[in-house]
């Protein structure tokens, strides 16, 4: 299975997923695409951008990885487990 955020191509290459995750008001996730909000006010966050995100706080080399887990779930942000369902970070899943 591919990394969150990303699928495999016809050229065997890893892209771009255009899945992710909808923040709905009573804090839990729904997975999805952007297209279509579930409800007024829920926050789009996408898997590759969440991927994206990680690797730019750890580059910064300020933040280890349970304040970047810690910062991911206080802005909302979500990763897609193993059976495709949106889930909360913690160490482990931001690369500990």
């Amino acid at each position: 299975m591919p990394p969150f955020g990303t699928y495999r191509g016809e050229d065997e290459y890893l892209k771009p997923s255009l899945e992710g995750a909808w923040l709905l008001k009573d804090g839990t996730f729904l997975a999805g695409t952007l297209e279509k909000p579930p409800q007024d006010e829920a926050v789009w966050r996408s898997y590759y951008d969440a991927a994206q995100y990680i690797l730019n706080l750890y580059t910064t080399g300020n933040l280890g990885l349970e304040k970047i887990a810690y910062r991911l779930n206080e802005e909302g942000w979500a990763y897609r487990d193993r059976t495709g369902q949106p889930e909360r970070f913690t160490v482990t899943t931001c690369g500990g």
